[in-house]
């Protein structure tokens, strides 16, 4: 995964962090903390509940959270709602399907919720 993101970094110019979460609650504060802080533009948060990650997120104000399946869904939520927040469950997508949705979300630009 470090070279993946090693690889996005030098196509897209973007840069990327890696933090390892104890619970989805955990992974949730970090993720809503850099944004609120201005850390990140975006985060994308990795977690086998996505859905729920995306509803807990969406308690901040000044978070536009989003589960994402698959790159279409993806782009179809960017273009609806410009989240700074994309969960997604890792169970049963390949390293490139990954490595995609990264890029895909990365291309989309620095995201710009309406607060």
């Amino acid at each position: 995964m470090e070279q993946a993101l090693t690889n996005i970094e030098q196509q897209t110019g973007a840069s990327w962090s890696q933090e390892l979460a104890g619970s989805l609650d955990e992974a949730v504060q970090g993720a809503v903390s850099s944004l609120c802080r201005a850390d990140a533009t975006g985060v994308v948060l990795f977690v086998s509940a996505a859905e729920k990650a995306a509803c807990l997120a969406n308690r901040n104000q000044k978070i536009c959270a989003a589960a994402i399946q698959d790159v279409n869904h993806l782009r179809t939520v960017v273009s609806q709602m410009s989240p700074n927040l994309v969960c997604i469950n890792p169970d049963q997508k390949s390293f490139i399907e990954l490595r995609n949705l990264m890029k895909a979300f990365v291309s989309a630009g620095t995201p710009h919720p309406e607060v």
